[in-house]
């Protein structure tokens, strides 16, 4: 169970690209909108932007990233107890098919022994 903590962990942190490169622009955004007025380009847009509203969407970022990184962690626990679960059951199903076989020998002695 271990194994795959360690495996959900690292997958997390592989996906870690993700906000860091999807954030890049709005950090951008919120370094420009830093500047003096006279220093920052000219552009319309930038003008209807407040530097609240950037900051949410990195915000937003962040806390999808989080949730994401929690739904892989438990799938990767829940994974590993199903895996652990496994065997029982396949040994189980190898019990069974022994008793069952076991039985057959049985009653084809039983047949021979009557005839």
């Amino acid at each position: 169970m271990f194994v795959h903590l360690i495996r959900g962990i690292l997958l997390w942190l592989n996906f870690s690209l993700f906000p860091l490169f999807a954030s890049l622009p709005f950090f951008w955004i919120l370094w420009i909108l830093g500047k003096d007025k006279t220093q920052r380009p000219q552009w319309e847009w930038l003008e209807d932007i407040d530097s609240e509203d950037v900051t949410r969407v990195i915000g937003l970022i962040v806390i999808v990233w989080l949730v994401s990184g929690v739904v892989m962690l438990l799938g990767t626990v829940f994974r590993a107890i199903v895996e652990q679960k496994g065997p029982t059951v396949d040994q189980a199903v190898e019990e069974a098919e022994q008793e069952m076989h076991d039985r057959r020998r049985a009653l084809l002695a039983e047949e021979d022994a009557e005839v």
